[in-house]
């Protein structure tokens, strides 16, 4: 009895029709097809109309300090480098303040601090 490779098994789940579900063939051209749409929907996105920051301020979640200090320096940074930017980080910090149990009561303090050290500059 001759086994059957791996190869024609799984060409095989796309070239039958479905036992369950009674359900129709799917092509190797419908395959490719369905791949590039989901490809070109993921690459719709324009990554330059993100702000830069934003890959910063899910570290202000963080329960080390360390790695929130290090975040807070950074937007500040950024704030202060790039006034176009100041407002939509003053905002995430506001929003980083106001979220329920999910920043520790120390943190919220070094984070006022970034607050008016930030409205003081500008």
């Amino acid at each position: 009895m001759a086994q059957k490779s791996l190869f024609d098994t799984f060409i095989g789940l796309f070239s039958q029709k479905s036992k369950k579900s009674g359900g129709s063939t799917l092509s190797a051209n419908q395959a490719l097809n369905a791949q590039r749409n989901y490809i070109s929907a993921d690459n719709d996105i324009d990554l330059s109309q993100l702000p830069p920051y934003l890959e910063i301020v899910k570290q202000l979640y963080s329960p080390k300090t360390e790695i929130l200090v290090a975040a807070l320096y950074y937007l500040r940074k950024i704030a202060v480098n790039e006034p176009d930017e100041a407002a939509g980080i003053l905002a995430e910090l506001n929003n980083c303040l106001n979220a329920k149990n999910k920043i520790i009561v120390a943190h919220k303090e070094l984070i006022k601090q970034t607050i008016k050290k930030l409205t003081s500059s500008l």
